[in-house]
C-alpha cells in the first residue's frame, strides 16, 4: 500500500510542474486514476508473487492474477480513501482462501 501511496505522491508532484498526461475517473465520489490502478494491479501481482514462492504456493500465477485484480477493484470501489484500511484486509482474507481452494 505505501509503495502505491508513494507513487500517487509523485505523480501529484509531477502532475503540478508538467503537462503529463493524466486519465482520471469518478467512482463513488472518489477521484481515481488509471495510472494509479493500473500501478496497484503490478505491485499487487509482484508482492503476490513473491509472497507465494516465499510459502511454496502451487499455482502462483493464477492466485497472484485473481489478488491483483481483487485488490485493484476493492481500491477503486473504497470510498472515502479508505483503501488503506480496506485492501490489506480484504486482501489479506483472500489470498487466505484462495490458497486454501487452489492448491
Amino acid at each position: 500500500m505505501s509503495l502505491n501511496d508513494d507513487y500517487k505522491q509523485c505523480k501529484k508532484i509531477i502532475k503540478q510542474n508538467s503537462k503529463t498526461f493524466y486519465k482520471a475517473f469518478s467512482m463513488l465520489n472518489t477521484e481515481k486514476s488509471i495510472e494509479g490502478s493500473l500501478t496497484m494491479f503490478i505491485i499487487s501481482f509482484i508482492i503476490t508473487i513473491i509472497f507465494s514462492s516465499i510459502s511454496a504456493q502451487n499455482n502462483i500465477i493464477i492466485t497472484s492474477l485473481l489478488i491483483a485484480t481483487i485488490s485493484t477493484i476493492i481500491e477503486i470501489l473504497s470510498p472515502f480513501g479508505i483503501d488503506n484500511l480496506t485492501v490489506p484486509i480484504i486482501t489479506s482474507i483472500t489470498y487466505e482462501i484462495l490458497t486454501n481452494i487452489i492448491k
